[in-house]
């Protein structure tokens, strides 16, 4: 999507967390990438040890990134999975797009990480202002995983 984005004249920055390392800014044909350190300046409350997967810190660095660098009229595109956008601020328009769900992945009985993920994506999805899926069949999935319906559905490719 990024170069996509780019050829029709908009400025693209991806931001991540670990999407290299070491962490830091890139610059690529399409546009800019951030890849943040989820464990540099974490809240004190946010130890490894109740941290599944580093979720939250991923979330929290995220989170200050987007409020110290975006503008109320910057439209932030995040995924659903895993629930790492649950904490993006409300700083101007955010467009969630649906892929498959940490749902997917977990047995009958989740255990408290896998409710921590799922509440996550579902704060994701419902704050957002639009809903893009993948598929028809992810889009079908959204109303019932999250109580919305994908607003419109984008095939991959």
């Amino acid at each position: 999507m990024p170069p996509g984005l780019s050829e029709e004249g908009w400025d693209v920055t991806v931001v991540g967390c670990a999407l290299s390392k070491p962490a830091g800014e890139s610059e690529e044909a399409w546009g800019r990438v951030v890849s943040l350190d989820a464990t540099a300046s974490v809240p004190w409350r946010l130890r490894p040890w109740v941290d599944p997967g580093r979720l939250m810190s991923s979330a929290w660095a995220l989170r200050r990134w987007l409020r110290r660098n975006v503008h109320r009229r910057t439209v932030v595109e995040v995924a659903n999975w895993s629930g790492q956008a649950g904490l993006v601020p409300k700083s101007g328009p955010v467009v969630a797009r649906l892929s498959s769900s940490w749902s997917f992945n977990v047995s009958t009985s989740p255990s408290w990480e896998d409710r921590l993920r799922l509440r996550m994506e579902r704060r994701t999805v419902r704050k957002a202002h639009r809903i893009l899926a993948h598929s028809e069949s992810i889009a079908e999935r959204a109303l019932a995983l999250y109580g919305r319906a994908a607003d419109a559905v984008i095939p991959l490719g």
